[in-house]
């Protein structure tokens, strides 16, 4: 999978707060928000997209990891997959980074949800159909995921009637 040449993209829009943790500002059509996430690849913010209108996620991973991306795209297209909207790299600081820009789930983890109170067990065996078909869907692609786990795995809050994984965790090509 190949990504156009342009998509390099400058970083200056983005600055970190006060705390020197997370990022704020505006790079290209995106407005970070708040920050939703972090972890051992990355930060993840909700952003408005102005040219659209609509929130989306960033991923800003801690390193330039393009492979990452081209994995997320592949599996893109999954009704329990979390869809990448677009890519680009930028340097931020003294380091290079790649910014996944995914759809936005308005979600809680997993995890959280199992720790705040445990789930009927039809609900936790639905959350569990649906990312067995996410991972069939990407290892049908080539894709391993690597780092499946109920902080992973979102569970949007109609009901916690569905599941959705992030395709970007620790891909690995399966040939």
């Amino acid at each position: 999978l190949e990504f156009p040449t342009d998509f390099v993209h400058d970083l200056e829009g983005f600055s970190q707060d006060d705390e020197g943790a997370a990022l704020t500002g505006t790079v290209g059509a995106y407005e970070i928000q708040r920050r939703v996430g972090r972890g051992g690849m990355g930060e993840v913010y909700l952003a408005h997209d102005r040219t659209f209108g609509n929130l989306v996620a960033l991923k800003v991973l801690y390193d330039a990891a393009l492979r990452e991306a081209q994995h997320a795209r592949l599996c893109s297209g999954h009704p329990h997959i979390v869809t990448m909207y677009d890519v680009f790299e930028g340097r931020l600081g003294d380091r290079m980074r790649t910014v996944l820009v995914m759809e936005y789930i308005a979600g809680k983890p997993a995890s959280r949800l199992v720790e705040d109170d445990p789930p009927p067990l039809r609900d936790a065996v639905r959350w569990a159909r649906h990312a067995a078909a996410a991972i069939a869907h990407a290892h049908d692609r080539g894709v391993l995921h690597c780092d499946l786990k109920p902080a992973n795995i979102l569970i949007t809050p109609e009901d916690g009637q569905r599941s959705w994984i992030s395709a970007s965790g620790a891909p690995r090509s399966s040939g």
